[in-house]
């Protein structure tokens, strides 16, 4: 029983150094920008990683912003 729970222990602890030393596995559609791990879509949407929620979202750009605003503007004028 011991010796079980001795090796358990070791696996964990090599678990979790694996876990801190693994290197970022980039696909064909991934890259980085100033330390950003971003990932491109088949569909042309580009999308940012966050590291403290463990996932993508979408990247919101200036030109988005701008047609957001302005179809706003019509939808008001118009309704």
């Amino acid at each position: 029983m011991a010796d079980s729970l001795r090796e358990f222990e070791e696996q964990l602890q090599q678990e979790a150094l694996a876990s801190t030393s693994e290197e970022v596995q980039l696909t064909a559609n991934e890259y980085t920008v100033g330390g950003t791990l971003v990932r491109k879509d088949p569909d042309g949407t580009v999308y940012e990683f966050d590291p403290e929620k463990h996932a993508w979202f979408p990247k919101v750009c200036f030109r988005m912003l701008l047609i957001l605003l302005i179809d706003c503007k019509f939808y008001c004028v118009l309704h």
